[in-house]
């Protein structure tokens, strides 16, 4: 999946150099007629870099830029690439994405802000053998029921930065200091099928999870100990302006991080004393930890198409 987005990125790169070389020779050319024009608008902005209708290309002092994750696009394009359906069109389920924004204080220097939002669902289905429907009729081997598993996750993360940036031309490089806060919970639901009986207390069921549990109990909910977390580093990236104030770009980052996380709340239920009984507990898992501190290089990264205005 990495290859076909790194592989992707390089081809839109490409189509829009190529795109774009025609247009960037014709500004010279028209430039270098007139040598005045040329005085003029280096007395006005160093950074000025203009296509062939006058256009400027790059950001000023009093832009600001909206930007969002490029990632599923570029994957779908290569699925296109490649010939390929194995990739779908990029679609939004819920809310799970980076948003990017930034405000020009002068040319080369901005203040920004990274706003990561998941606010998302997932439903997992599996079929089973339907108990019931098996004590009505023992010969109908075929019938089914369905057992279902929903995680619901609720979680924030801002970062926060001041960005410094130079380059030449179209391609822009940018760093600069980054602060970090977040956190992130999440809800596991259970549904079942077959239902817990007098008849049937230990009913068939999917193990959506290995979540131990007493023995003749089934899992009903599994909250999740929320996690907070706190960091502090930098980021370093690149940018390529392939029409007036529109980019794409990637962006790697070092940071100090801090968290800290609750434990499971765990709600089981079961056949005890002739009736259903519900019984609660809490727990950690051995993949949680409850404390976690030091450097982390953020291998993964990201890649952004981002807006000025």
């Amino acid at each position: 999946m990495k290859k076909i987005i790194v592989v992707s990125f390089l081809c839109v790169v490409a189509i829009f150099c190529s795109l774009s070389a025609q247009e960037i020779t014709e500004n010279f050319t028209s430039i270098e007629k007139d040598n005045s024009v040329i005085e003029q608008d280096n007395s006005v902005n160093i950074n000025s870099f203009v296509n062939k209708r006058g256009i400027e290309l790059l950001p000023k002092a009093g832009d600001f830029a909206l930007g969002i994750e490029a990632a599923p696009f570029l994957e779908y394009l290569g699925n296109m690439f490649n010939f390929s359906n194995t990739i779908d069109a990029p679609e939004f389920k819920g809310i799970n994405n980076t948003i990017y924004f930034k405000y020009f204080l002068e040319n080369d220097r901005a203040a920004r802000a990274k706003l990561h939002v998941d606010f998302t669902q997932q439903k997992n289905k599996q079929t089973v053998t339907d108990q019931n429907a098996l004590l009505v009729d023992p010969t109908n081997i075929s019938a089914t029921t369905i057992d279902t598993y929903i995680r619901n996750n609720q979680g924030v993360t801002l970062d926060l930065g001041y960005e410094f940036r130079r380059g030449h031309g179209r391609v822009q490089g940018f760093y600069g200091p980054e602060i970090s806060v977040g956190y992130l919970a999440s809800k596991d639901l259970f549904e079942y099928g077959n239902p817990i009986t007098s008849a049937n207390q230990t009913p068939i069921k999917h193990d959506f999870t290995n979540i131990a549990v007493k023995q003749g109990y089934r899992v009903l909910e599994n909250c999740r100990g929320t996690e907070f977390t706190a960091g502090i580093g930098g980021f370093i990236g690149v940018e390529y302006f392939f029409t007036p104030q529109i980019s794409i770009g990637g962006e790697l980052g070092l940071r100090f991080t801090y968290s800290l996380k609750g434990q499971n709340e765990i709600t089981t239920e079961g056949w005890l004393d002739n009736d259903i009984k519900e019984y609660s507990y809490r727990e950690r898992i051995s993949t949680d930890n409850a404390f976690n501190i030091g450097g982390q290089t953020l291998t993964k990264g990201s890649i952004f198409l981002m807006f000025y205005f």
